[in-house]
């Protein structure tokens, strides 16, 4: 080959490679927990108040009769072989130093011969199943998960449900639809009482205390026939 056709090859041949690794570095459309989203489909956002259904007195403080339920979000996720991150080792192993490596490097990237080759750990067919299986596990290990969406950044939040829709058109591809629910994080202290000695009216004010098992007594005992006879009735 020339030494011109080298260089239109080796033009070619980088800007292939540069091609394939701004697929690969696109910014994912959202995040759960540590696992990057490829393609968001569609998001689902929903916010709802709990709040009574009975008349508030005015002045009322309206907290004490409404709050805030947990934030849920809905994803429809998809990831595919045909863009993964293993392909960036499968391209970072090209040396563009000789145009025709280059051409049969990328030639059996996304042609894989017959035996996968024993210098990359993973195959193409494997990656959609890796990122399912991290899903999976996310959900199984119930681990707080912070959740990143193309408009919306969520904390404390787990997968209720997972939803994997596969055809004979998508089996190089992972249709996931991820359903997230957030739980709500609160805190306790405690408080110290004043002691009942120094309370003016402890009857009204102090804590409830446990007196063990109290049994009944009557002043009066009733006769046999289960009622008092008119001579001892009380006068009010």
């Amino acid at each position: 080959m020339s030494a011109v056709g080298n260089a239109i090859f080796n033009l070619g041949a980088n800007a292939a490679y540069s091609y394939v690794l701004d697929a690969i570095n696109t910014i994912p459309q959202g995040k759960i927990g540590g696992v990057a989203v490829q393609t968001t489909l569609e998001e689902t956002a929903t916010d709802t108040i709990e709040m009574t259904e009975q008349p508030v007195e005015s002045g009322a403080s309206i907290t004490d009769h409404a709050y805030v339920r947990p934030c849920e979000v809905i994803m429809r996720c998809g990831w595919s072989n045909a863009v993964a991150p293993s392909l960036q080792q499968i391209v970072s192993s090209v040396d563009l130093s000789s145009a025709s490596s280059a051409y049969n490097s990328l030639v059996s990237a996304f042609i894989p011969p017959a035996a996968p080759a024993s210098s990359f750990q993973m195959s193409l067919s494997d990656y959609v199943s890796g990122i399912y299986s991290q899903l999976l596990g996310l959900q199984a290990q119930l681990t707080l998960l912070n959740v990143t969406t193309s408009i919306r950044y969520y904390q404390n939040m787990l997968i209720k449900s997972l939803t994997l829709k596969r055809d004979k058109d998508t089996s190089q591809a992972l249709m996931v639809e991820a359903h997230l629910r957030q739980i709500i994080i609160v805190s306790s202290s405690n408080a110290t009482t004043v002691p009942i000695t120094a309370l003016s009216t402890p009857a009204n004010n102090a804590a409830t205390l446990q007196s063990g098992t109290q049994n009944l007594s009557s002043a009066v005992t009733p006769t046999n026939g289960g009622s008092l006879p008119m001579t001892a009735w009380t006068a009010p």
